[in-house]
């Protein structure tokens, strides 16, 4: 009896294992870290499979993966793909693609064709646009663009109903659009580190939105929240206004909520005067000119901004007050 799932992970291949060809009706193939650079024709045989992994490669084209038309979940990170597949409309029950870490700069229009998809990350990548058409993936719930080299969202970003989770962060997005405001399921949202100069208005129509980083940008009022926020990250801004209601609701959060947050650098915390001891801990202070931090709070920084900053963790007894 035939095995339906096989797996040739780290064995330091740099070719695809001809004893596949014995096993065309497996529908589970796992080829990561590896040394692959190329996928052979006699691939396309493989067409019972549901789920292959080929991240951490060498690969620099997948065009022939679209003619595996059973494919459901595609691991194609941390290679050197330039492009996906223009007809990558013919996987038509890809439910999730993970393709960070690569070179793609352009998407094709075939992929918002792909009605079955819900998870697309795309982090690590060289895209400068994303097409108005993203819209069409009624499925989607999460999106991930992080540190690309985009400047805007689309307006159909709107028509994401199902969208939980959104990672915008590390680009040169200059303003988000109100259509966002029509993403109702969305619980988190980051855009830290880009050019946001304002929180859109629509943004407080989002009633089960949770977590929010918009740090690291060119904001200065924070309004237009919605009251289910118990996360914001409003670091590295230059901010000189804060609606009222938002440090009052951390400040009323119970002692034991342990994840509810107001994430503020110090230079913010002089200026509108939040002081931490009025927070029962629900406020982390950042003083990045030293890079000092609390030992505690030093989690919840996303990595990549650990080391811009070049952050000391500290004990909190001998830090920031």
């Amino acid at each position: 009896m035939q095995s339906s799932l096989l797996s040739y992970k780290g064995q330091q291949l740099t070719t695809f294992p001809a004893s596949l060809l014995d096993n065309k009706h497996i529908t589970n193939l796992n080829l990561e870290n590896n040394q692959l650079a190329e996928i052979p024709e006699w691939f396309v045989e493989m067409r019972h499979l549901k789920v292959l992994y080929l991240g951490n490669n060498q690969l620099d084209n997948i065009d022939i993966l679209s003619a595996l038309p059973s494919l459901e979940i595609l691991h194609i990170s941390n290679n050197k793909i330039t492009s996906i597949p223009d007809d990558i409309d013919r996987l038509i029950h890809l439910r999730r693609l993970y393709a960070n870490g690569n070179l793609i700069r352009t998407l094709p229009p075939a992929l918002c064709e792909l009605s079955s998809l819900n998870t697309l990350l795309l982090a690590y990548n060289k895209l400068t646009t994303i097409s108005d058409q993203l819209g069409r993936l009624q499925q989607l719930d999460t999106l991930n663009l992080f540190h690309n080299e985009l400047t805007y969202m689309p307006t159909s970003l709107g028509q994401l109903k199902k969208m939980g989770y959104l990672q915008l962060g590390m680009n040169k997005i200059k303003y988000l659009p109100q259509s966002i405001g029509l993403c109702s399921n969305i619980t988190s949202l980051e855009v830290f580190s880009n050019e946001l100069e304002y929180i859109p208005a629509a943004l407080k129509n989002i009633p089960h939105l949770k977590n929010l980083n918009i740090g690291d940008n060119h904001i200065r009022r924070v309004e237009n929240l919605p009251a289910s926020i118990d996360r914001l990250s409003i670091y590295a801004n230059p901010v000189n206004y804060i609606d009222p209601a938002i440090p009052e609701k951390f400040k009323q959060a119970a002692p034991k909520d342990w994840g509810t947050y107001l994430y503020a650098d110090k230079q913010q915390c002089d200026d509108l005067g939040l002081q931490k001891s009025d927070f029962q801990d629900h406020l982390k202070i950042i003083d990045i000119p030293s890079g000092e931090i609390y030992w505690s709070d030093y989690k919840d920084m996303p990595q990549e901004l650990t080391g811009k900053w070049q952050l000391k963790r500290s004990r909190d007894i001998n830090t920031i007050h």
